[in-house]
């Protein structure tokens, strides 16, 4: 009989990879605890440490996409100023993040310290409701299908 997963086990029958040291997995979501996602426009350079801030604070995962875009500063700096001319289209990260109501301050804190420099162009955080979530490999739902 062939094997349809690698190592012959469903991936929801697995033990959990490793969390890094000092780390603990999050109990299951307690019903009726609301989830956030959290959109923020950051600089590419911002990434990593961004990445091991919240790897710190117990987020379990994050989805990052290259995008380019433009605010108040239309593609130029401080010192460049638009002058008439054509926007510009910049690049920069959006990172999302889907964490519980609870968890939002303080994720919001740490990116802030980590992106805000005091110059335009830096960025932007967003915070919306997300109803519900589901992990397609194993029907888990809620807090549980995240990570």
């Amino acid at each position: 009989m062939p094997r349809l997963f690698p190592g012959g086990t469903a991936p929801s029958m697995r033990a959990p990879p490793p969390l890094p040291s000092g780390l603990r997995r999050k109990p299951f979501l307690a019903e009726g605890t609301m989830l956030k996602k959290i959109e923020c426009f950051i600089q590419p350079g911002t990434l990593d440490a961004l990445r091991d801030e919240m790897l710190a604070f117990g987020v379990d995962g994050m989805s990052v996409l290259d995008v380019r875009g433009f605010g108040r500063e239309r593609g130029f700096d401080e010192k460049e100023g638009a002058r008439g001319e054509p926007v510009r289209f910049l690049p920069k990260l959006k990172v999302e993040i889907v964490i519980e109501e609870e968890m939002v301050d303080g994720a919001i804190r740490r990116i802030q310290s980590l992106a805000r420099a005091g110059t335009v162009g830096e960025g932007k955080v967003f915070v919306v409701p997300v109803e519900d979530a589901l992990r397609l490999s194993t029907g888990e739902k809620g807090r549980n299908a995240l990570g």
